[in-house]
């Protein structure tokens, strides 16, 4: 191999085949994400859910958009990229359940292929293992 070509393949090792490829999740991989995905998040009024909700901020900052345009006790908002080419748009909420008890609540909202997190990776399979993500976060499992 040239010192080109080994410099071409380190340069862009994460998108073309001579770099690792991420493995396909399996059948039992995606239903197991479904699962903790569909899980309602629900908590007791008071540090119950300030444990959650800061659960929930905490996982935004740290893998969600880099630029938050909401955070207070009753919203979570943000959105990667920029205004002329908007991508992936993440919104959490906690709302009212029931008497003591909130639920919260997260959107992945995607334009076009912009939600797509790798490669063989679908848009509907890159939504629900970011949901998978946040429920996992937020209920600490």
């Amino acid at each position: 191999m040239s010192a080109r070509t080994a410099f071409a393949c380190i340069a862009v090792s994460t998108i073309v085949a001579c770099g690792p490829k991420p493995e396909v999740p399996t059948p039992e991989e995606i239903a197991r994400w479904q699962r903790i995905a569909d899980t309602e998040i629900l908590c007791n009024v008071g540090i119950d859910c300030e444990i959650k909700w800061g659960r929930a901020l905490e996982w935004m900052r740290d893998f969600g958009p880099k630029r938050l345009t909401t955070a207070n006790e009753r919203l979570i908002e943000g959105q990667f990229g920029r205004r002329s080419y908007p991508g992936a748009r993440y919104v959490v909420t906690r709302v009212y359940a029931a008497p003591g008890i909130q639920r919260i609540t997260f959107l992945k909202e995607c334009p076009k292929e912009s939600c797509i997190t790798a490669p063989f990776y679908s848009t509907e399979l890159s939504i629900l293992l970011t949901r998978y993500n946040f429920a996992r976060v937020v209920l600490n499992r």
